[in-house]
């Protein structure tokens, strides 16, 4: 998120036009608000959601193995999900293969792991 606003920032001369700023920057600043209201409004109810359960201790056993499962599902997918999305269109397009060649696997499994997109 940083990067990407220090990025957008830099260039922001040469892709943003004096009519465009009013629009997006209305926008940004709506969801942006919006987006810190719900994470209050989460912070709120969550001292209410850990008494249900009875406490932190509790409420941490009962999530604790659905997270983790959820957690290494997301992983493991992404990661088998990057490596053919790398290597599949450049096996299959000699063109691209030239044009572009594929990364090391280290650099893959990296993007995989962080979550980024590969193109």
């Amino acid at each position: 998120m940083v990067s990407s606003g220090l990025v957008t920032g830099w260039h922001q001369h040469t892709t943003v036009t004096a009519r465009a700023v009013p629009k997006r920057g209305g926008l940004a600043l709506h969801l942006a608000i919006f987006e810190s209201l719900v994470f209050v409004l989460i912070g709120l109810s969550l001292r209410g959601v850990l008494d249900r359960f009875g406490g932190l201790q509790p409420a941490l056993e009962a999530a604790g193995p659905v997270t983790l499962a959820v957690i290494a599902t997301v992983v493991i997918s992404r990661l088998l999900w990057v490596f053919p999305g790398v290597y599949l269109p450049r096996w299959l397009s000699p063109a691209l293969r030239r044009r572009d060649p594929a990364p090391p696997a280290s650099s893959i499994l990296v993007i995989g792991w962080a979550g980024m997109r590969a193109w």
